[in-house]
């Protein structure tokens, strides 16, 4: 089979069908980081010229989600709903984060490819952006996951870790910037407290987290805000604040990027798990440590001169990073139109 990424730009053709994008994601579970994906990659879409009508979204909650971001929004389980999606779809965008993994779940790798499959068999061409790519822990996964991205026609690739593994498969990726470094937010000063984030894992390195992070902040005499952005964390750090082990004065659940705003106006050093807590810690300009607790936290954490912190031993004092976010917007503007002249879609709108 041909590597799609090997295609030269096709010439430019009149979108015939209702839509020019289908996104696809980890959308309608109410994760910050996948809904901030879905608003970033859209507002992006549209300053190529692709309006809202001309999208459509696959989510878990398909009314939540055409509130929340204006599109189309159709259930990601309904297969005969996709499969009439995808022929109404110029292209199936695989819209940023970790899809093709099996740290989590093998269900993950086998969703997407069947996804991919879909849409290529009636003509709805894929393409990634802003994608993380393993672990993996069984080879079926990889195999899965390679399949489906070398039917891809651009692969943006968002970590090196992941872009070296494509290129053992040999395919072709470009590294592209995560799209929610595209995103403004409203910088403020923040209060003399440590934001703290932990999501469940494997190894028992949350609770050695949190018992870390208690230590850093009585040796710094600063109180502690928990700061979700899923339930799950909600959950975990309310049974660690209730068995005194993180003694959190609050439990912000983030879910928007207008909640983000409050929460990190909270505290002006952050420590935590998940990418995009990290992620929005550098661009809210807080000192920052990371957890690095799979491969695309740490190459981000690198990337911005962040501390790391890797399960033992005391936690390293939160220091200021790179930060801000308009090289980001740029960059990922301008790698969305590389990819969007190389599919040579033109939009039904015109």
């Amino acid at each position: 089979m041909t590597d799609g990424g090997e295609h030269a730009p096709r010439k430019r053709t009149r979108s015939r069908r209702r839509f020019d994008v289908a996104l696809a994601g980890y959308y309608g579970f109410g994760n910050l980081g996948d809904e901030l994906l879905a608003a970033a990659l859209i507002r992006s879409l549209e300053l190529l010229g692709i309006s809202r009508e001309r999208m459509v979204l696959l989510s878990a909650d398909p009314s939540r989600s055409t509130e929340e971001f204006g599109v189309a929004c159709v259930q990601r389980w309904n297969l005969a709903t996709l499969w009439k999606t995808f022929r109404e779809s110029e292209t199936l965008l695989l819209g940023g984060g970790g899809l093709f993994q099996d740290a989590t779940s093998f269900r993950s790798c086998l969703y997407y490819w069947t996804v991919v499959r879909l849409a290529a068999r009636v003509g709805c061409r894929p393409w990634a952006f802003g994608q993380s790519v393993g672990p993996f822990r069984r080879s079926a996964a990889a195999r899965l996951t390679e399949n489906a991205l070398r039917l891809c026609a651009y692969r943006g690739i968002r970590d090196e870790p992941s872009l070296k593994l494509l290129r053992a498969w040999n395919l072709e990726g470009t590294l592209v910037p995560d799209p929610v470094l595209s995103l403004d937010v409203r910088k403020c000063p923040g209060e003399e407290a440590l934001l703290v984030n932990l999501r469940p894992w494997k190894d028992e390195l949350p609770l050695r987290a949190a018992r870390a992070c208690a230590e850093l902040a009585r040796a710094y005499s600063l109180p502690v805000v928990g700061v979700a952005l899923a339930r799950e964390d909600e959950e975990l750090l309310a049974s660690f604040t209730t068995q005194g082990i993180l003694p959190c004065r609050h439990i912000l659940r983030v879910r928007s990027l207008g909640d983000a705003s409050g929460a990190w106006c909270a505290g002006r050093f952050a420590v935590g798990m998940r990418l995009h807590f990290v992620m929005l810690s550098a661009m809210f300009c807080r000192a920052v440590t990371a957890i690095p607790y799979d491969p695309k936290v740490e190459a981000f954490a690198r990337s911005r001169d962040m501390a790391c912190w890797y399960g033992e031993g005391k936690i390293p004092f939160p220091e200021p990073c790179r930060c801000g976010t308009k090289s980001g917007a740029a960059e990922v503007a301008e790698r969305l139109e590389e990819a969007w002249n190389l599919l040579g879609v033109e939009s039904g709108d015109g």
